[in-house]
Protein backbone atom coordinates (compact mmCIF):
# COMPACT_ATOMS: atom_id res chain seq x y z
CA UNK A 1 0.00 0.00 0.00
CA UNK A 2 0.99 3.47 -1.09
CA UNK A 3 0.96 5.98 1.40
CA UNK A 4 1.84 9.80 1.76
CA UNK A 5 2.93 12.11 4.85
CA UNK A 6 0.26 14.87 4.61
CA UNK A 7 3.30 16.91 6.13
CA UNK A 8 5.76 16.71 3.26
CA UNK A 9 4.18 14.59 1.42
CA UNK A 10 6.88 12.02 1.08
CA UNK A 11 5.85 8.51 -0.27
CA UNK A 12 6.20 5.22 1.15
CA UNK A 13 5.28 1.94 1.20
CA UNK A 14 3.46 -0.03 4.00
CA UNK A 15 1.55 -3.18 3.82
CA UNK A 16 -1.99 -3.16 3.42
CA UNK A 17 -2.69 -4.97 7.17
CA UNK A 18 -0.72 -1.54 8.33
CA UNK A 19 -3.40 0.70 7.14
CA UNK A 20 -4.38 3.12 10.14
CA UNK A 21 -1.42 2.63 12.08
CA UNK A 22 0.96 5.69 12.66
CA UNK A 23 3.92 5.60 11.02
CA UNK A 24 6.57 7.46 11.79
CA UNK A 25 7.80 9.74 8.10
CA UNK A 26 11.08 8.95 7.26
CA UNK A 27 11.82 12.25 5.65
CA UNK A 28 10.40 15.16 8.08
CA UNK A 29 10.11 12.82 11.09
CA UNK A 30 6.42 13.46 11.67
CA UNK A 31 4.34 11.09 12.67
CA UNK A 32 0.73 10.16 10.71
CA UNK A 33 -1.80 8.00 10.31
CA UNK A 34 -1.09 5.49 7.23
CA UNK A 35 -3.75 5.59 4.77
CA UNK A 36 -3.72 4.84 0.63
CA UNK A 37 -2.22 7.93 -0.83
CA UNK A 38 -4.82 10.21 -2.07
CA UNK A 39 -7.47 9.22 0.38
CA UNK A 40 -8.97 10.83 3.58
CA UNK A 41 -11.33 9.28 5.96
CA UNK A 42 -14.45 11.08 4.52
CA UNK A 43 -13.41 9.95 1.34
CA UNK A 44 -13.47 6.67 2.06
CA UNK A 45 -17.07 6.64 3.72
CA UNK A 46 -18.60 7.98 0.37
CA UNK A 47 -20.42 6.07 -2.15
CA UNK A 48 -18.46 4.79 -4.62
CA UNK A 49 -20.95 3.72 -7.53
CA UNK A 50 -20.47 6.83 -9.51
CA UNK A 51 -17.05 6.16 -9.32
CA UNK A 52 -17.55 2.71 -10.75
CA UNK A 53 -19.57 3.26 -13.61
CA UNK A 54 -17.72 6.28 -14.23
CA UNK A 55 -15.02 4.43 -14.30
CA UNK A 56 -15.59 1.52 -16.22
CA UNK A 57 -17.19 4.19 -19.40
CA UNK A 58 -13.09 5.66 -19.29
CA UNK A 59 -12.20 1.87 -19.58
CA UNK A 60 -14.31 0.90 -22.34
CA UNK A 61 -13.43 3.76 -24.73
CA UNK A 62 -9.71 3.18 -23.68
CA UNK A 63 -10.05 0.08 -25.42
CA UNK A 64 -11.56 1.51 -28.52
CA UNK A 65 -9.65 3.88 -28.90
CA UNK A 66 -6.47 1.16 -28.56
CA UNK A 67 -7.87 -1.22 -31.21
CA UNK A 68 -8.86 2.11 -33.79
CA UNK A 69 -5.29 3.35 -33.54
CA UNK A 70 -3.59 0.34 -33.13
CA UNK A 71 -0.47 1.76 -32.05
CA UNK A 72 1.76 1.79 -28.72
CA UNK A 73 0.15 4.38 -26.40
CA UNK A 74 2.36 6.33 -24.18
CA UNK A 75 5.43 5.24 -22.14
CA UNK A 76 4.29 3.93 -18.41
CA UNK A 77 4.48 6.89 -15.73
CA UNK A 78 7.29 7.03 -13.78
CA UNK A 79 6.90 5.25 -10.38
CA UNK A 80 6.57 7.47 -7.30
CA UNK A 81 9.87 7.96 -5.50
CA UNK A 82 9.40 6.47 -1.81
CA UNK A 83 11.28 6.12 1.13
CA UNK A 84 11.04 4.26 4.04
CA UNK A 85 8.64 4.86 7.30
CA UNK A 86 8.94 3.65 10.83
CA UNK A 87 5.88 1.78 12.15
CA UNK A 88 5.78 3.44 15.73
CA UNK A 89 4.41 1.08 18.57
CA UNK A 90 2.16 2.79 20.20
CA UNK A 91 0.74 -0.18 22.35
CA UNK A 92 0.97 1.22 26.19
CA UNK A 93 1.92 -2.34 27.42
CA UNK A 94 5.83 -4.03 27.78
CA UNK A 95 6.91 -2.89 24.16
CA UNK A 96 5.92 0.56 24.08
CA UNK A 97 8.19 3.27 23.43
CA UNK A 98 8.54 4.41 26.72
CA UNK A 99 8.80 1.28 28.82
CA UNK A 100 10.92 0.03 26.38
CA UNK A 101 13.41 3.63 27.61
CA UNK A 102 12.82 2.11 30.98
CA UNK A 103 14.20 -1.29 30.08
CA UNK A 104 16.89 0.02 28.61
CA UNK A 105 17.53 1.79 32.14
CA UNK A 106 17.56 -1.03 33.55
CA UNK A 107 20.00 -2.55 31.25
CA UNK A 108 22.34 0.06 32.18
CA UNK A 109 22.25 -0.08 35.63
CA UNK A 110 23.14 -4.34 34.96
CA UNK A 111 25.92 -3.20 32.74
CA UNK A 112 27.08 -0.71 35.39
CA UNK A 113 27.27 1.72 32.32
CA UNK A 114 27.40 5.10 34.37
CA UNK A 115 27.45 7.03 31.08
CA UNK A 116 24.50 6.25 29.22
CA UNK A 117 22.59 6.64 33.16
CA UNK A 118 23.64 10.51 33.27
CA UNK A 119 22.54 10.99 29.62
CA UNK A 120 19.45 9.50 30.19
CA UNK A 121 18.11 11.32 33.77
CA UNK A 122 16.27 14.49 33.35
CA UNK A 123 17.97 16.86 36.02
CA UNK A 124 15.82 19.11 35.61
CA UNK A 125 12.96 17.54 36.25
CA UNK A 126 14.89 15.24 38.99
CA UNK A 127 15.36 18.06 41.66
CA UNK A 128 11.97 19.54 41.06
CA UNK A 129 10.69 16.24 42.39
CA UNK A 130 13.39 16.28 44.99
CA UNK A 131 12.16 19.53 46.14
CA UNK A 132 8.51 19.23 45.75
CA UNK A 133 8.14 16.20 48.01
CA UNK A 134 10.60 18.04 50.25
CA UNK A 135 7.87 20.91 51.08
CA UNK A 136 4.89 18.65 51.94
CA UNK A 137 3.89 18.79 55.43
CA UNK A 138 5.33 15.80 57.51
CA UNK A 139 8.08 14.87 54.87
CA UNK A 140 10.55 12.60 56.56
CA UNK A 141 12.78 11.75 53.68
CA UNK A 142 16.41 12.67 52.81
CA UNK A 143 16.54 16.56 52.31
CA UNK A 144 16.37 17.85 48.56
CA UNK A 145 20.25 17.58 46.70
CA UNK A 146 19.77 21.52 46.72
CA UNK A 147 17.44 24.08 47.35
CA UNK A 148 18.60 26.44 44.38
CA UNK A 149 16.58 26.09 40.96
CA UNK A 150 17.78 23.94 38.20
CA UNK A 151 18.07 26.63 36.19
CA UNK A 152 20.38 28.95 38.53
CA UNK A 153 23.11 26.21 38.47
CA UNK A 154 26.21 26.19 36.01
CA UNK A 155 26.75 23.26 33.94
CA UNK A 156 29.80 22.18 36.83
CA UNK A 157 27.28 22.34 39.45
CA UNK A 158 25.21 20.29 37.56
CA UNK A 159 27.15 17.43 36.59
CA UNK A 160 27.98 16.03 39.99
CA UNK A 161 24.03 16.17 40.89
CA UNK A 162 23.36 14.24 37.95
CA UNK A 163 26.55 11.64 38.35
CA UNK A 164 24.59 10.76 41.92
CA UNK A 165 21.45 10.29 40.89
CA UNK A 166 23.26 7.75 38.83
CA UNK A 167 24.96 6.33 41.49
CA UNK A 168 21.72 5.84 43.48
CA UNK A 169 20.64 3.58 40.77
CA UNK A 170 23.66 1.23 41.33
CA UNK A 171 23.63 1.38 44.76
CA UNK A 172 23.27 -1.96 46.01
CA UNK A 173 23.05 -0.68 49.63
CA UNK A 174 19.58 0.63 48.76
CA UNK A 175 16.78 -1.99 48.51
CA UNK A 176 14.99 -0.62 46.31
CA UNK A 177 17.70 0.60 43.65
CA UNK A 178 17.37 -1.16 40.36
CA UNK A 179 20.52 -2.38 40.47
CA UNK A 180 18.59 -5.12 43.08
CA UNK A 181 15.79 -5.44 40.87
CA UNK A 182 15.36 -7.07 36.84
CA UNK A 183 11.82 -6.30 35.20
CA UNK A 184 9.63 -8.67 33.59
CA UNK A 185 6.56 -6.57 33.16
CA UNK A 186 4.85 -2.79 33.05
CA UNK A 187 3.02 -0.69 31.08
CA UNK A 188 1.94 2.94 30.71
CA UNK A 189 -0.44 4.04 33.22
CA UNK A 190 -1.14 7.76 32.15
CA UNK A 191 0.53 10.49 30.08
CA UNK A 192 0.54 13.66 29.63
CA UNK A 193 2.02 15.69 26.73
CA UNK A 194 5.52 14.33 27.47
CA UNK A 195 5.46 12.76 30.64
CA UNK A 196 5.09 9.08 30.80
CA UNK A 197 4.27 6.99 34.44
CA UNK A 198 4.40 3.29 34.12
CA UNK A 199 4.27 0.84 36.97
CA UNK A 200 7.40 -1.80 36.05
CA UNK A 201 7.00 -5.26 37.57
CA UNK A 202 9.96 -6.82 38.63
CA UNK A 203 11.78 -9.75 40.67
CA UNK A 204 14.93 -9.70 42.92
CA UNK A 205 18.07 -9.75 40.58
CA UNK A 206 19.33 -11.85 43.13
CA UNK A 207 16.72 -14.71 41.74
CA UNK A 208 14.21 -14.30 44.48
CA UNK A 209 10.62 -14.54 43.38
CA UNK A 210 9.14 -11.78 45.97
CA UNK A 211 7.70 -9.33 43.03
CA UNK A 212 7.47 -5.46 43.46
CA UNK A 213 5.91 -2.86 41.33
CA UNK A 214 8.21 0.28 41.09
CA UNK A 215 6.97 3.35 39.32
CA UNK A 216 9.12 5.63 36.63
CA UNK A 217 8.18 8.41 35.32
CA UNK A 218 9.97 9.77 31.94
CA UNK A 219 9.50 12.59 29.93
CA UNK A 220 10.66 12.94 26.61
CA UNK A 221 13.77 16.07 26.17
CA UNK A 222 14.58 16.84 23.02
CA UNK A 223 13.42 13.29 21.17
CA UNK A 224 15.08 11.16 24.30
CA UNK A 225 13.30 9.85 27.06
CA UNK A 226 14.80 10.25 30.05
CA UNK A 227 13.94 9.67 33.67
CA UNK A 228 12.25 11.93 36.34
CA UNK A 229 11.88 9.89 39.11
CA UNK A 230 11.91 6.71 39.94
CA UNK A 231 11.14 4.46 43.45
CA UNK A 232 8.55 1.70 44.58
CA UNK A 233 5.01 2.19 43.89
CA UNK A 234 2.89 1.66 47.06
CA UNK A 235 -1.01 1.52 46.46
CA UNK A 236 -2.62 4.38 47.73
CA UNK A 237 -5.86 2.22 48.88
CA UNK A 238 -3.00 0.23 50.80
CA UNK A 239 -1.94 3.59 52.61
CA UNK A 240 -5.22 4.58 53.12
CA UNK A 241 -6.23 1.41 55.07
CA UNK A 242 -3.16 1.96 57.22
CA UNK A 243 -3.72 5.51 58.63
CA UNK A 244 -7.54 4.66 58.44
CA UNK A 245 -6.67 1.29 61.28
CA UNK A 246 -3.93 3.37 62.40
CA UNK A 247 -1.59 0.65 61.98
CA UNK A 248 0.69 3.02 59.77
CA UNK A 249 4.37 1.84 60.09
CA UNK A 250 2.80 -1.45 62.66
CA UNK A 251 1.54 1.23 65.30
CA UNK A 252 -1.30 0.86 66.88
CA UNK A 253 -3.64 3.08 69.22
CA UNK A 254 -4.24 1.09 72.45
CA UNK A 255 -6.55 2.03 75.31
CA UNK A 256 -4.90 0.42 78.97
CA UNK A 257 -7.02 -0.97 81.98
CA UNK A 258 -6.48 2.41 83.61
CA UNK A 259 -7.92 4.35 80.68
CA UNK A 260 -5.04 5.65 79.62
CA UNK A 261 -4.54 5.64 75.54
CA UNK A 262 -1.22 5.22 73.95
CA UNK A 263 0.40 4.28 70.68
CA UNK A 264 2.27 1.08 70.50
CA UNK A 265 4.30 -1.01 68.49
CA UNK A 266 5.84 -4.24 68.71
CA UNK A 267 9.21 -4.15 69.71
CA UNK A 268 12.13 -6.19 67.95
CA UNK A 269 15.84 -6.09 67.53
CA UNK A 270 16.66 -2.27 65.23
CA UNK A 271 19.84 -2.26 63.25
CA UNK A 272 21.60 0.61 63.38
CA UNK A 273 21.21 4.09 61.22
CA UNK A 274 22.83 3.14 57.62
CA UNK A 275 25.59 6.22 58.32
CA UNK A 276 26.43 5.02 61.93
CA UNK A 277 30.35 4.54 60.87
CA UNK A 278 31.32 0.87 62.47
CA UNK A 279 33.73 2.42 64.84
CA UNK A 280 31.05 4.18 65.99
CA UNK A 281 28.61 0.69 66.37
CA UNK A 282 32.01 -0.99 68.46
CA UNK A 283 31.74 2.21 70.72
CA UNK A 284 28.07 2.11 71.41
CA UNK A 285 28.22 -1.44 71.82
CA UNK A 286 30.81 -1.08 74.47
CA UNK A 287 28.91 1.82 76.42
CA UNK A 288 25.92 -0.08 76.55
CA UNK A 289 27.64 -3.16 77.97
CA UNK A 290 28.98 -0.86 80.77
CA UNK A 291 25.79 0.68 81.59
CA UNK A 292 24.11 -2.82 82.56
CA UNK A 293 26.96 -4.07 83.74
CA UNK A 294 26.35 -3.19 87.86
CA UNK A 295 29.67 -4.02 89.08
CA UNK A 296 31.19 -1.45 86.87
CA UNK A 297 29.81 1.54 89.45
CA UNK A 298 32.47 4.40 88.58
CA UNK A 299 32.28 3.61 84.65
CA UNK A 300 28.54 3.78 83.88
CA UNK A 301 28.14 7.40 84.75
CA UNK A 302 30.67 8.22 82.24
CA UNK A 303 29.27 5.58 79.54
CA UNK A 304 25.90 7.18 79.75
CA UNK A 305 27.18 10.65 79.56
CA UNK A 306 28.87 9.22 76.22
CA UNK A 307 26.05 7.88 74.90
CA UNK A 308 23.76 11.12 75.35
CA UNK A 309 26.52 13.10 73.49
CA UNK A 310 26.78 10.61 70.95
CA UNK A 311 22.91 10.65 70.89
CA UNK A 312 20.44 9.90 67.89
CA UNK A 313 22.86 6.68 66.71
CA UNK A 314 22.50 5.05 70.04
CA UNK A 315 19.44 5.19 70.08
CA UNK A 316 18.15 1.75 67.75
CA UNK A 317 21.13 0.19 70.28
CA UNK A 318 19.32 1.30 73.61
CA UNK A 319 15.53 0.87 72.18
CA UNK A 320 16.71 -2.74 71.24
CA UNK A 321 18.83 -3.20 74.79
CA UNK A 322 15.41 -2.10 76.18
CA UNK A 323 13.62 -4.58 74.19
CA UNK A 324 16.06 -7.71 75.16
CA UNK A 325 16.21 -6.81 78.78
CA UNK A 326 13.68 -8.75 81.32
CA UNK A 327 10.96 -5.89 83.04
CA UNK A 328 9.24 -7.68 84.85
CA UNK A 329 10.06 -5.64 87.96
CA UNK A 330 7.43 -7.86 90.28
CA UNK A 331 9.65 -10.78 90.04
CA UNK A 332 12.92 -9.58 88.90
CA UNK A 333 15.86 -8.57 90.13
CA UNK A 334 16.62 -5.22 92.19
CA UNK A 335 19.96 -5.59 89.16
CA UNK A 336 17.07 -6.00 86.64
CA UNK A 337 15.67 -2.72 87.27
CA UNK A 338 18.81 -0.69 87.94
CA UNK A 339 20.05 -2.20 84.23
CA UNK A 340 16.70 -0.74 82.88
CA UNK A 341 16.71 2.37 84.78
CA UNK A 342 19.72 3.00 83.37
CA UNK A 343 18.55 2.41 79.49
CA UNK A 344 15.46 4.55 80.43
CA UNK A 345 17.49 7.73 81.59
CA UNK A 346 19.83 7.66 78.26
CA UNK A 347 16.84 7.59 76.12
CA UNK A 348 14.93 10.60 78.28
CA UNK A 349 17.98 12.88 77.84
CA UNK A 350 18.59 12.49 74.36
CA UNK A 351 15.12 12.35 73.47
CA UNK A 352 13.23 14.37 75.92
CA UNK A 353 10.52 11.90 75.97
CA UNK A 354 9.31 9.90 78.38
CA UNK A 355 6.48 6.91 78.31
CA UNK A 356 5.20 6.40 81.98
CA UNK A 357 7.80 3.64 83.57
CA UNK A 358 11.18 4.40 85.17
CA UNK A 359 11.53 1.02 87.85
CA UNK A 360 13.38 3.27 90.07
CA UNK A 361 12.22 6.65 90.36
CA UNK A 362 9.00 4.89 90.68
CA UNK A 363 9.27 2.15 93.10
CA UNK A 364 6.23 2.44 95.37
CA UNK A 365 4.66 5.22 93.53
CA UNK A 366 1.83 3.14 91.93
CA UNK A 367 2.79 4.68 88.94
CA UNK A 368 4.54 1.84 85.67
CA UNK A 369 4.57 -0.67 88.37
CA UNK A 370 1.93 -3.22 86.75
CA UNK A 371 3.08 -5.38 84.08
CA UNK A 372 0.91 -4.14 81.47
CA UNK A 373 2.18 -0.37 82.28
CA UNK A 374 5.80 -2.08 82.12
CA UNK A 375 5.40 -3.50 78.75
CA UNK A 376 3.55 -0.80 77.37
CA UNK A 377 6.19 1.49 78.16
CA UNK A 378 8.22 -0.37 75.95
CA UNK A 379 6.29 -0.57 72.61
CA UNK A 380 5.57 3.30 73.36
CA UNK A 381 8.93 3.76 73.06
CA UNK A 382 9.26 1.84 69.60
CA UNK A 383 6.05 3.64 68.31
CA UNK A 384 7.57 6.98 68.84
CA UNK A 385 10.91 5.77 67.06
CA UNK A 386 8.77 4.43 64.05
CA UNK A 387 7.21 7.38 63.77
CA UNK A 388 10.05 9.90 64.19
CA UNK A 389 12.78 7.96 63.24
CA UNK A 390 13.74 10.22 59.97
CA UNK A 391 12.94 13.49 61.24
CA UNK A 392 14.17 13.60 64.93
CA UNK A 393 17.05 15.55 65.67
CA UNK A 394 18.85 16.15 69.13
CA UNK A 395 18.20 19.60 70.53
CA UNK A 396 21.18 21.39 71.55
CA UNK A 397 21.47 21.86 75.00
CA UNK A 398 22.96 24.84 77.18
CA UNK A 399 25.22 23.54 79.85
CA UNK A 400 23.74 26.07 82.66
CA UNK A 401 26.79 26.02 84.50
CA UNK A 402 29.02 26.99 82.04
CA UNK A 403 26.33 29.53 81.11
CA UNK A 404 26.03 30.79 84.66
CA UNK A 405 30.02 30.89 84.91
CA UNK A 406 31.20 31.60 81.94
CA UNK A 407 34.21 30.26 80.08
CA UNK A 408 35.16 26.82 82.20
CA UNK A 409 39.65 25.96 82.55
CA UNK A 410 40.69 23.44 80.93
CA UNK A 411 41.21 21.83 84.49
CA UNK A 412 37.53 22.24 85.52
CA UNK A 413 35.93 20.79 82.19
CA UNK A 414 38.61 17.88 82.72
CA UNK A 415 36.95 17.63 86.45
CA UNK A 416 33.29 17.38 84.89
CA UNK A 417 34.38 14.72 82.72
CA UNK A 418 35.50 12.58 84.97
CA UNK A 419 32.42 13.61 87.50
CA UNK A 420 29.60 13.50 84.83
CA UNK A 421 27.20 12.93 87.12
CA UNK A 422 28.13 16.15 89.44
Amino acid sequence: MLIECPFCHTRAQVQDSQEGAKVRCGDCGRIYGARPAGTSKSSSKSNPTPYVIGGGLVVVAAILFSVINNHEGPPPAKKPETRKVEVVNNSMGWESEAVLAVRGLYEAVAEGNRTRLINRISGEQVLAAEQAAAAVEGYEGPPPSTNALWGALKGFERTPLVEAWAESMLDATNPNAPINWTPFDGKIQRQGGDEYVMHIQCTPADGGTKAKVFEWILVQEGGTMRAAAWGEYIDPDSIKKQFSGGSMKGIEKKTLSDGSRVHERQPEPLAYLDDTPQVLRDEIEGLFETIINMELTKEISRAKARLIEIGKPAIPRLLTGLYELPIDTENGTDEDERKIQNVVDVLRDITNQFFGFEPLLLEGSGMGTTLERQQSSVKQWFAWWYKNSKRFTVAEKVDALEEALGELSAEDKRWLEMHPDK
